[in-house]
């Protein structure tokens, strides 16, 4: 039977030593999967003792690092993340971390944008500065 963790309980386990997170409900040792992760120790450690589970379905995992995760499963996860203060907060925190790779899609789409209005503002721009100058300094 698995061990059933508090949120409270999970926060302390967010050191390099002692590393834990959760997915789908479900508690992960990645201690010693940290060295080993694509995305570094840092990034785990980042998100040590919380819920990654936007994270993790939003970095499109393959089958293998899906049975590798089960392989680290330690236990379950009792009540809802928001339970307490400490731990709405720290949600919230993720919540922001889960928003970095849209972020990056909304900047790059803003640059995007904003080349677009460049171009169709120097295109006109260069067709309508003979009219300007006629305009402008054009006798009385």
């Amino acid at each position: 039977m698995s061990k059933a963790y508090t949120w409270s309980e999970l926060q302390h386990h967010n050191k390099t030593e002692d590393l834990f997170i959760v997915v789908r409900g479900s508690v992960y040792d990645v201690t010693k999967f940290q060295h080993e992760h694509p995305g570094g120790p840092e990034f785990l450690l980042d998100q040590g003792g919380g819920d990654v589970t936007e994270l993790f379905e939003d970095a499109g995992h393959s089958e293998e690092a899906r049975s590798i995760l089960k392989k680290l499963k330690i236990g379950v996860v009792e009540g809802k993340a928001n339970d307490t203060e400490e731990t709405s907060s720290r949600e919230n925190i993720g919540g922001l971390a889960g928003f970095g790779s849209r972020r990056h899609t909304i900047t790059a789409f803003f640059f995007i944008v904003l080349g677009l209005l460049f171009h169709y503002y120097y295109q006109n721009h260069n067709k309508m500065l003979p009219a300007w100058r006629e305009l402008l300094l054009a006798p009385n």
